[in-house]
């Protein structure tokens, strides 16, 4: 009887599961994988250093996302990395660094500082960071010409290592 009960509980459990996994939605209707390479990118809705309204869609030019703080350590060390690719691919990769959730003075103040001369956003609400599931920083994301995540990685890269993903992107 035990084992009859045990084998209807994990088919039961199974099915549930596989139900959660290929289902691209959660419990409530949000899309949870959105972000993951293979998927269409959400859209972004931010503003500049100025407070001017940007929305951010991804329709005929690659795209490279850096979702990046002040406060955190690996962010500023992948900045350097990440100014000198956007110098590098200016014009031709449309590049966006997304603050999450600090003051505009304090954003100014460290990309002053460290001379940052690449487009920023601010995710004030992280509204941004939550449709792309950001739960580590920095992570970069790179979209294809026709909207679809096709790179992601948190953790810092170096302009080599983006180099090298937008090369393989390009095949």
């Amino acid at each position: 009887m035990f084992k009859r009960f045990t084998a209807s509980a994990l088919v039961i459990l199974a099915l549930v599961a596989g139900v959660f996994y290929t289902n691209p939605f959660g419990i409530f209707g949000e899309k949870i994988y959105a972000s993951v390479p293979g998927n269409q990118a959400p859209a972004i809705s931010a503003v500049d250093l100025n407070g001017t309204p940007t929305n951010v869609e991804f329709q005929g030019s690659l795209t490279v996302i850096n979702f990046w703080a002040t406060w955190c350590p690996p962010c500023k060390a992948e900045m350097p990395e990440m100014e000198a690719f956007y110098q590098a691919n200016a014009g031709k990769i449309a590049f966006y660094a997304i603050n999450i959730q600090e003051p505009a003075d304090r954003v100014q103040s460290f990309l002053k500082s460290g001379r940052y001369n690449m487009p920023i956003l601010l995710d004030g609400s992280g509204e941004a960071a939550r449709a792309y599931r950001i739960n580590a920083i920095p992570t970069t994301i790179i979209v294809d010409k026709s909207g679809k995540v096709v790179f992601r990685k948190s953790g810092a890269m170096t302009k080599s290592e983006l180099d090298q993903a937008i090369a393989l992107v390009r095949q």
